[in-house]
């Protein structure tokens, strides 16, 4: 299965993973589940990821990352893939910058939470309502315009570096996602999904934690070189859950300022935080 992988990285499932099977093997079986972080995106090349490198420290992976999702569908992944894996841990990553749920929707399938295109990620429900890819692009076309209302803007919106100008002298006129909940609401809609993972996986008696990628954009890491994370809202998230941060993160480990996922430092970082846990709990069985 690994030297499948090795030559094309993807599954029948279109993960970028093992096959999902119930391999007979005396490797730990570790499922990850997660966002864009689990995936790898940006890591170079794409085995420099944190999960390829716990492939290659003789863990048996399955990546079940999936770029731009959310709490509700790592909850769908975990009850439709968990049987037929059957692995000896399950690891959640929680991504604190958009993981926090802040409206209520349906998961299902070809609904997706964004639409990922070769324009960027564009919400799929920016007001409540399911927008198709070509719906949610008009959508944030007509939000993210220039006014043509004097001449400098009009020049400045003829090119794209004219356009990046424009968008950093105007940053209140940035669209930022729309918000149904309120932040306590938002909380409380993520602890639902959180729990549930972790009620579905204790009855089946499977091994399970949780890791939290802080957010380095987030204003807790304004004026600090260690990235930290809102332990308040952590905490209530995760309530007595086992989770974990890693402690040692700085801006140099991310990639900005293109999309501020984990650069290869901070791949390298991550895989041997989640490792050291591992093996920490391997000495205790």
């Amino acid at each position: 299965a690994i030297l499948q992988y090795a030559e094309f990285p993807f599954n029948s499932q279109g993960f970028r993973s093992i096959e999902f099977e119930n391999y007979t093997s005396d490797k730990l079986k570790i499922l990850f589940i997660g966002d864009s972080f689990v995936w790898g995106m940006t890591a170079t090349p794409y085995y420099n990821s944190f999960v390829d490198l716990l492939l290659a420290k003789n863990r048996l992976v399955f990546n079940a990352g999936i770029t731009s999702v959310d709490p509700i569908q790592y909850w769908s992944i975990c009850k439709n893939y968990v049987d037929s894996i059957n692995p000896d841990l399950v690891i959640i990553n929680f991504y604190e910058g958009n993981d926090i749920m802040n409206k209520k929707r349906t998961h299902a399938q070809n609904i997706p939470h964004e639409h990922i295109t070769n324009a960027g990620f564009f919400e799929s429900n920016p007001e409540g309502q399911y927008l198709d890819a070509q719906s949610a692009y008009n959508y944030f076309e007509q939000k993210l315009q220039i006014p043509q209302n004097n001449m400098i803007n009009t020049l400045l919106g003829k090119t794209a570096l004219g356009s990046i100008i424009w968008t950093f002298t105007h940053p209140n006129k940035r669209y930022s996602y729309s918000a149904q909940l309120t932040k306590d609401e938002s909380i409380d809609y993520t602890k639902i999904y959180v729990d549930s993972i972790a009620s579905f996986l204790s009855l089946k008696e499977i091994s399970y934690f949780y890791t939290i990628t802080p957010d380095e954009t987030s204003s807790v890491n304004a004026k600090t070189s260690i990235i930290g994370y809102d332990t308040l809202v952590i905490e209530q998230i995760f309530g007595n859950l086992e989770y974990y941060v890693p402690n040692n993160l700085t801006k140099s480990d991310y990639n900005q300022p293109k999309d501020f996922h984990f650069n290869n430092s901070g791949s390298l970082k991550f895989a041997n935080f989640i490792d050291s846990i591992i093996q920490r709990k391997l000495s205790l069985e």
